[in-house]
């Protein structure tokens, strides 16, 4: 985690306005403690709420995803300003009990604000950003009347440290309510979204035979009227947007896990490894042309090769790629419009970076057929085995057949069976016999 903290200096930029600078340090999770008493009293500190694994706050770098959170500046609502912050915390919750949410289990007053927070039971790893963004962006919307701030989409956030001071009025940042119950991620993003993962696993497969009672209706008809049904259902193209969006995201940290199983990349590869990161970030929406490019592609270098001397020139297509995507540009492809950027498929990244069906196994969206149809098998015999199914071998030793009872009661397979029926109609005579 990392801490951002004032130096105490006072500059001047060079329009002429004075600033305050500010420094960063980055430690390890079990040294949050020792750091907060450092920085205790101190004016202007942030602490970042979600987990690194370099010593800075690029996303390139995330790691594990820790809390939901929002900021609330309520003192730039007018209706609110008056208020206190125990006030205001009454009217965050009566919103969050309409929208049928649980409230923060954390509620820090910043001085001129409120931090609200709900903590994970588990972190989540770095692949649910998209996931946790959207929770982040319902959760600012509803409490947009209050005052959140749109910046808490960012998962490098950083919020002011409890026990140090804002300097804006020299107000402590100190806990209002402490709840040690931490909630489930994945039940707290079902309960925010408008849809759980289960529904929208079932609008996919809605939206997936539609499309293909689509394609059988125009190798009837022979019109292509697939894009039709994407524009005249809504619904499905968001779900579209959206999953392209968590596509590119996942193919650019399996990149970046590729680069780490690989302990780097050699040499004739790095460049090609250093625009497909970028790349896929560009698409993925959570960077853009301006911003934070440069500091997240330093981190990508590192990633690649430490001692990599880059020269950025060799980027100079795809920043201007880049450039034509943030001016809302498109170029045409076989009657469609298409992203400016790259979009390879997925063997194309296998066979440009030799990945290997051990690599693959370690990697979650760049894999071939085969990997894709060993993991269905994978999932198939676990759906089984959790309905009450028995594995083959068990129930083939099991079986009668390979028991053979009839062996050892002097009997031939035909008798065995035979007796083995229930008698139908038939009643017998039973005499006593002296």
């Amino acid at each position: 985690m990392s801490i951002l903290y004032a130096t105490g200096e006072v500059w001047t930029d060079k329009n002429g306005k004075l600033y305050r600078p500010k420094k960063q340090k980055s430690f390890l999770i079990g040294d949050l403690k020792r750091f907060s008493r450092e920085f205790s009293g101190s004016e202007d500190v942030w602490v970042g709420q979600n987990e690194f694994r370099r010593p800075n706050r690029q996303l390139t770098n995330l790691l594990r995803l820790c809390t939901s959170f929002v900021d609330i500046d309520f003192y730039n609502v007018a209706t609110l300003v008056h208020l206190t912050p125990d006030q205001v915390t009454q009217r965050i919750f009566s919103v969050l009990y309409d929208a049928r949410l649980p409230p923060p289990n954390i509620v820090v007053e910043s001085g001129r604000g409120l931090q609200i927070k709900w903590t994970y039971k588990e972190k989540i790893p770095a692949q649910a950003l998209p996931r946790w963004k959207a929770v982040q962006a319902h959760l600012v919307e509803l409490l947009s009347n209050l005052g959140a701030d749109p910046n808490s989409q960012d998962g490098s956030r950083v919020l002011r440290l409890v026990g140090t001071f804002n300097s804006f009025n020299r107000t402590m940042v100190q806990v209002l309510r402490l709840d040690p119950n931490p909630v489930d991620f994945d039940q707290f993003a079902d309960a925010v979204l408008p849809y759980t993962r289960s529904e929208l696993a079932d609008l996919r497969q809605d939206r997936g035979e539609k499309i293909k009672e689509l394609r059988k209706q125009e190798k009837r008809e022979k019109k292509p009227q697939q894009l039709a049904l994407i524009s005249d259902n809504p619904e499905a193209w968001q779900l579209k947007r959206k999953g392209i969006g968590s596509l590119n995201w996942c193919r650019f940290q399996d990149l970046l896990k590729l680069c780490r199983i690989r302990g780097g990349v050699k040499d004739g590869q790095r460049t090609q490894m250093l625009i497909y990161l970028l790349n896929f970030m560009l698409l993925s929406g959570k960077a853009n042309y301006h911003g934070g490019l440069v500091e997240e592609m330093r981190e990508m270098v590192f990633a690649i090769d430490p001692s990599w001397n880059f020269d950025e020139s060799r980027l100079t297509t795809l920043l201007r790629k880049a450039e034509a995507r943030n001016r809302g540009e498109t170029v045409s492809f076989k009657g469609e419009q298409w992203t400016p950027l790259y979009t390879p498929k997925t063997q194309t990244l296998i066979d440009c970076f030799k990945i290997t069906a051990d690599e693959e196994r370690q990697l979650h969206t760049i894999i071939s057929k085969s990997e894709i149809a060993s993991r269905h098998r994978e999932r198939e015999e676990s759906r089984r085995r959790a309905a009450g199914a028995i594995p083959r071998d068990q129930y083939e030793s099991n079986s009668v057949s390979r028991q053979k009872p009839w062996d050892s009661e002097g009997i031939s397979r035909s008798t065995y069976y035979r007796r083995q029926k229930p008698l139908k109609g038939v009643v017998r005579q039973v005499r006593a016999v002296n």
